[in-house]
């Protein structure tokens, strides 16, 4: 019974060991180590080191917590180790050393400046220490590494390559001091809900598909964006408001956003990139600041759900790109700004619930791709315009398969002459006013089928103002009382 727990016991201890090893020259670690390779599970080193120790614990078969806070990365030349290099610096981590490590835990030494390119790639880590002596991290230094769940970079570093954390699927916060988050340095991290930092620089993709990201606080500072910075996340919102600096909004920025509702833009944003918005079916609110000039190609496609044009198309858009606005399934009207030079190849195609289209600031057509309106039925689309362009609309390919309303003021019916007040109407801006010889007793307006949309008591004035800016461009019928009788008038804005 005795030999059976003395095997046990020495079964268990050469199963696994700690040990604490100081060198005194780099490239001595093996041969001061006094422990079997194989057994060692615990590594704390204390002293200079080289690469070709780096190799050495990189190849140990159990270890899984290695401490080098004490340690110090000398110069190696002339050593070609599997990484295929030959020379390595000082205070540097060398590119893929540690590659592929069954390490869960890992402390860097105080004195780096640098981790090279794949460094800790494909490890096991779940926690690792980033001292701030750090300048640098290469390219994937920490990609792939499926159990990290936390990580703190220091704003010490000034350069941080791209797909840093790609596919960390178990990184779920964030503190991140750099001013540039590089290209794909966290795509596919879908655990990852949590982000802490001011860059000024999010590069392409670089959160892309983060699911669990339900929001971000996007800094003043942001001044730049890549290709698909936010690519098919879980943002519910996304408030650029303060973001001043930023001109452009990256191509597909945005896009698959299956859960993004709202949208606010800063004042100052230039360009709407390709895609920006691209199948983002929850989008429900946005605003196009007045300073943008263009809507890329696909900018909104797909956005079913915006039902409102209501700061949709500034007065500065000069041009909307192919799909730019395709597949806005909800959307029943939309305002035509009259700086708008071109509608491109499709661009507003598959607007189902398309009503009325108001060009009254146009003052010239604007050009058109190919089949811009492509499954709108034009027959049943009210297109508004300054008489003074009614006839270019109607000469205009496209456009003139709407009905052309050209806005107006008509009577269409009053009291027998010599017994009616004199009333008089006038537009001005989205107000309609009305004036009369006489105190005013009533006014109502009436779609044309007759059902009531709005209506106001007089105050015994001779005058009355109704404002219709919450109100589509369409026909409308007004009747107007004053001294006891009644006009009707058709108004076309």
């Amino acid at each position: 019974m005795k030999r059976l727990f003395l095997a046990i016991m020495l079964t268990a201890s050469a199963a696994a060991y700690a040990t604490d090893v100081t060198t005194s020259a780099a490239g001595t670690l093996q041969s001061v180590l006094d422990a079997e390779p194989s057994t060692v599970t615990t590594l704390s080193v204390s002293g200079p080191i080289n690469a070709s120790d780096l190799h050495f614990i990189a190849a140990l078969p159990s270890i899984t917590t290695l401490d080098l806070s004490k340690a110090s990365i000398v110069e190696e030349t002339n050593s070609r180790l599997a990484t295929n290099h030959s020379a390595y610096k000082a205070d540097q981590l060398p590119a893929y050393i540690l590659a592929g490590g069954k390490f869960s835990t890992v402390i860097l030494p105080a004195s780096l400046v640098e981790i090279g390119d794949g460094a800790l790639m494909s490890t096991a880590i779940t926690s690792v220490t980033i001292p701030a002596s750090v300048k640098k991290i290469g390219r994937g230094a920490l990609a792939d590494c499926r159990n990290l769940k936390q990580l703190t970079v220091p704003s010490t570093v000034t350069v941080a390559g791209s797909h840093m954390c790609d596919g960390d699927v178990a990184l779920s916060a964030v503190t991140f001091g750099p001013g540039e988050v590089p290209a794909y340095a966290f795509r596919g991290c879908t655990s990852l809900s949590g982000f802490e930092g001011s860059p000024a620089v999010i590069g392409d993709y670089a959160f892309a598909g983060c699911t669990a990201l339900k929001a971000f606080t996007f800094p003043a500072g942001l001044a730049s964006t890549g290709t698909g910075a936010f690519y098919n996340t879980g943002l519910y919102t996304a408030d650029l408001g303060a973001c001043r600096k930023l001109n452009t909004l990256g191509d597909y920025m945005f896009a698959h956003c299956a859960a993004l509702t709202s949208v606010r833009l800063p004042e100052g944003l230039k360009t709407i990139g390709e895609g920006a918005f691209f199948a983002d079916d929850a989008l429900k609110a946005l605003n196009i600041p007045s300073t943008v000039t263009s809507l890329d190609d696909f900018s909104l496609k797909g956005t079913r759900a915006l039902d409102s044009s209501t700061g949709l198309l500034s007065d500065g858009v000069n041009s909307i790109g192919r799909y730019g606005m395709a597949g806005m399934e909800s959307l029943k009207s939309v305002m035509i700004p009259d700086a708008l030079a071109s509608i491109d190849d499709y661009g507003m195609a598959g607007m189902q619930s398309l009503q009325s289209i108001d060009a009254r600031r146009a003052t010239e057509v604007p050009a058109t791709g190919t089949a811009v309106w492509d499954g709108v039925d034009g027959s049943k689309v009210n297109l508004y315009v300054n008489p003074s362009m009614e006839n270019s609309f109607l000469a205009a390919g496209q456009w003139n398969e709407f009905n052309i309303v050209s806005a107006g003021i008509e009577q269409i019916e009053a009291d027998a002459a010599g017994t009616a007040p004199s009333i008089n109407l006038a537009i001005q801006g989205t107000d309609l006013v009305i004036s009369a010889d006489t105190a005013i007793g009533s006014a109502a307006v009436f779609d044309i089928t007759g059902v009531r949309l709005m209506e106001a008591a007089g105050t015994g004035s001779a005058s009355l103002t109704l404002s219709l800016g919450d109100l589509t461009p369409q026909v409308l019928i007004l009747t107007v009382t004053a001294g006891g009788n009644a006009e009707t008038f058709k108004i076309a804005r």
